[in-house]
C-alpha cells in the first residue's frame, strides 16, 4: 500500500463537454492544460481526485500517481520559422481565447509562444489561476485588457506596447477587454499546468511591490510612459524584464528611420515579432521575407539575421530569453 495521492484518469472525447458534466454532480475544476489547446483538465471532490484526458486509451478508466512533477525545460532545438498573422491557424484554447502558434515545434519543448486573439470585447471567462513555469510574458498587441494581479492592488490597464512578467505562480485573472484584443505571450516550458486559487480574492489588498515569487520579480511595463534612447542609430525602449527575471527574459521594443537591427546572439530564443508597420528579414543564406503587422520570426543563436524597416511608424519587439542552467 501506498499514501501517495493519486489521480482516477477518465478517457474523454469532448474536454468541455466533460468538464460540464462533471461540475452538475459537484466537482470542481482544479487544473488544465495545454492553456493554448487543452487536453486534460483535473477536478475533485472531496477526497476524489479525476482527470479527464483527451490522450488517454479509450479502454476506460485508469489510476496514476497524482504527485505534482517539478517544472523542467527540455533541451532546447533551436529553429529559425516565419509566422504570418494572415492565413494564420488559429485554435480555441483556454477561457475562450484564439491562440496562433508562432513556434509550431516548441523549440523541443522548451518554449510556446502564441498570438492570442480575443474576438468580442467584454468580460472573460477567467478564474483565478497560476501557472507551473520557469518565465512567462505577456505583450498588448492591439486592443486593451484588464488583469489583476496578487499583490498587486487594483488591475491593470494593458494598452498596445505594454508588457508585464508573469513570475512563476504569482495569481491572476483577465477580466475584461476590448474587441479584437490581441496579445503576445511567451512561456518556458511549452506544455505546463495552469491550476485555479479557489481560496484566494484579486484584488487582495494595497500594492505591495518588491515582492518575488519563484525567486521572479513582478513587472508591468507602461509604453506611453517609457522614455526611448539611441543604440546604434536606432530608437530602443527599454521594459526592465531582465533585471526582475533574473536575466532569463529580455524584452526591447526598437523603432527608428530607416530601423536596421543585426540579430545575432549566442542566447537560447530571439522572437521578434513587427507590432505595427511592416520590416524586412533577410537570412543567413540572403533570403529576404517581407513581415507585416503581427508577423514573427525566431533566430536561432549563431546565426546572422539583419531585421531593416524604412517607416519610423514601424515598431519591433524584440524577445531574448534562455533557461536557468541546471542546479
Amino acid at each position: 500500500m501506498t499514501d501517495e495521492p493519486v489521480t482516477l484518469v477518465v478517457p474523454c472525447d469532448g474536454l468541455d463537454d466533460a468538464i460540464e458534466a462533471c461540475e452538475a454532480v459537484g466537482f470542481r475544476l482544479d487544473a488544465t492544460g495545454p492553456a493554448d489547446e487543452p487536453t486534460w483538465a483535473e477536478l475533485s471532490r472531496h477526497d476524489l481526485t479525476i482527470t479527464l484526458d483527451t490522450r488517454a486509451p479509450s479502454s476506460g478508466p485508469s489510476v496514476r500517481a497524482a504527485m505534482a512533477s517539478p517544472v523542467e525545460a527540455p533541451t532546447s532545438v533551436p529553429v529559425a520559422v516565419v509566422s504570418h498573422e494572415a492565413g494564420g491557424q488559429w485554435k480555441a484554447g483556454r477561457a475562450g481565447m484564439r491562440y496562433r502558434d508562432l513556434i509550431p515545434d516548441r523549440y523541443g519543448g522548451t518554449y510556446i509562444a502564441s498570438h492570442i486573439h480575443v474576438p468580442a470585447g467584454g468580460p472573460v471567462p477567467d478564474y483565478v489561476h497560476h501557472h507551473d513555469v520557469i518565465h512567462q510574458l505577456i505583450v498588448c498587441h492591439r486592443g486593451w485588457v484588464r488583469v489583476v494581479y496578487q499583490d498587486q492592488g487594483p488591475p491593470l490597464t494593458m494598452h498596445p506596447g505594454d508588457c508585464v512578467l508573469q513570475p512563476p505562480g504569482i495569481r491572476h485573472r483577465v477580466l475584461e477587454c476590448s474587441d479584437d484584443l490581441y496579445v503576445i505571450e511567451v512561456g518556458c516550458p511549452a506544455d505546463h499546468r495552469t491550476s485555479l486559487d479557489h481560496d484566494l480574492d484579486l484584488p487582495n489588498g494595497d500594492a505591495a511591490p518588491g515582492g518575488t515569487y519563484g525567486g521572479q520579480g513582478f513587472v508591468h511595463h507602461v509604453a506611453a510612459e517609457a522614455p526611448w534612447t539611441d543604440e546604434q542609430g536606432n530608437d530602443v525602449q527599454e521594459t526592465g524584464l531582465g533585471q526582475a527575471s533574473n536575466s532569463l527574459v529580455s524584452v526591447r521594443r526598437w523603432r527608428g528611420e530607416p530601423l536596421e537591427l543585426d540579430l545575432d546572439h549566442d542566447d537560447d530564443l530571439r522572437l521578434v515579432v513587427v507590432a505595427d508597420g511592416a520590416a524586412t528579414l533577410t537570412g543567413p543564406d540572403g533570403t529576404a521575407v517581407e513581415l507585416l503587422d503581427g508577423s514573427s520570426a525566431t533566430v536561432p543563436p549563431g546565426e546572422s539575421h539583419r531585421l531593416v524597416a524604412d517607416d519610423r511608424s514601424t515598431v519591433v519587439l524584440d524577445v531574448v530569453t534562455r533557461v536557468p542552467p541546471p542546479a
